[in-house]
């Protein structure tokens, strides 16, 4: 029931709401599905790939600090504004990064040659010059929906993520490694980072999941228990980026690997 709600208010944001055209050129990445797709990862190659001056918005989901910011290039972002724009931080110091519930005031503040927008497939108020959209092996009904499958029409690039099909595939590899890890994570889909790890050659021991973009507390008895086992805790940089105190856990992030129609999308986003 929700995901159908959540479908028809995306639909109704489309038909009611006339975006506005930017003297920049955005590019849209966003998902059909609540979480899991693969969006941070998929903005941060994109990001690093584009040409010029580059900008990427987010709406800092679950962020503590108030109201909005704009961060230079290269200027410290705390995991105050939110897990995924500290991460982006890391992933891409050289970008600007907007945090605010309004991507459009946020775009209209800055000067770059291209915005990237995440989270975009439901955010209608922006003219997107290039719409993407990541979709997984999920169906509507396993997980919560924002928008109905068939929406993807609505997209100039489809890519397939996690099993999902699309005008190309991608899958998010881990470097390889060896030994005994007890894996904490606060993701939309921790079992695909099990995976993950497992496919990357590491034992996992344990794995302590938490509600997505959650903050990781006790650390020490984490590390604790970890050790006990005569292994090392082990995490995405997702969560790591919203611990402050020293610790020596592996962080793992993940590379995007395309199996399929990368020169296709090199295309359609640097025509």
């Amino acid at each position: 029931m929700i995901s159908h709600l959540w479908a028809c208010a995306s639909m109704l944001r489309r038909l009611l709401v006339r975006p506005r055209k930017l003297t920049s050129r955005v590019i849209g990445v966003g998902n059909i599905q609540v979480g899991g797709a693969g969006k941070t990862p998929m903005v941060a190659w994109i990001a690093r790939n584009t040409p010029g001056t580059v900008a990427i918005l987010l709406r800092g989901y679950k962020k503590k600090a108030p109201g909005s910011r704009i961060f230079a290039a290269h200027e410290p972002l705390s995991a105050l504004w939110g897990d995924e724009a500290a991460l982006l931080r890391q992933l891409v110091p050289g970008a600007i990064i907007g945090v605010g519930a309004s991507r459009l005031a946020l775009a209209r503040m800055i000067t770059a040659d291209t915005i990237i927008l995440d989270d975009a497939f439901q955010y209608p108020w922006i003219y997107q010059d290039v719409r993407l959209c990541l979709v997984t092996n999920k169906r509507f009904g396993d997980v919560f929906f924002r928008d109905w499958p068939w929406t993807t029409c609505f997209a100039d690039f489809v890519i397939g993520t996690k099993g999902g099909s699309g005008d190309c595939r991608v899958r998010f590899v881990l470097p390889p490694g060896r030994g005994k890890v007890f894996l904490v994570s606060a993701l939309a889909d921790p079992n695909c980072f099990e995976q993950s790890v497992r496919d990357a050659g590491y034992d996992i021991v344990g794995h302590e999941m938490l509600p997505d973009h959650a903050e990781v507390v006790d650390l020490g008895i984490l590390q604790l228990r970890a050790e006990q086992i005569g292994a090392r805790l082990a995490m995405t940089g997702k969560d790591a980026v919203k611990i402050c105190e020293p610790h020596n856990s592996i962080i793992f992030e993940p590379e995007v690997v395309f199996d399929a129609g990368e020169e296709e999308l090199r295309r359609v986003l640097w025509p």
